[in-house]
């Protein structure tokens, strides 16, 4: 004898809020420069790729291609933002929230963006 038992659908109890993501890599852009000038940073600066996850920064520089930095400014990734490292890749790239706005930066993009650490991070 089967037994069959019912199941309920569990709807959450308030809607979730979609947090908007966005992706943004060079290969996409056509690059004026394939070499990127490494310069000799401030000493609490330090590049993107090697902020530790749950920090939060401050943008200093972003040393990319025109076009990739008008992408970056549509979505309030400019210099003086403040954004969160939420995960980051051995490869170099990472996901920054800040702005209601989670935003994957590539391996490519993400060393050439000079930031310092904010607050109780330092």
């Amino acid at each position: 004898m089967a037994q069959t038992s019912k199941l309920k659908q569990r709807l959450p109890d308030r809607p979730q809020q979609f947090q908007e993501f966005v992706f943004v890599s060079e290969s996409a852009t056509q690059l004026t420069t394939n070499s990127t000038v490494r310069q000799q940073l401030a000493q609490n600066e330090i590049y993107l790729h090697q902020v530790g996850v749950g920090k939060t920064v401050k943008v200093k520089q972003i040393q990319t291609s025109v076009d990739t930095l008008r992408q970056l400014k549509n979505f309030n990734f400019q210099v003086n933002a403040r954004v969160q490292v939420l995960s980051r890749t051995d490869n170099g790239s990472v996901i920054v929230t800040g702005d209601h706005i989670s935003l994957g930066i590539s391996h490519e993009i993400a060393p050439k963006i000079v930031v310092s650490l904010i607050g109780e991070n330092k």
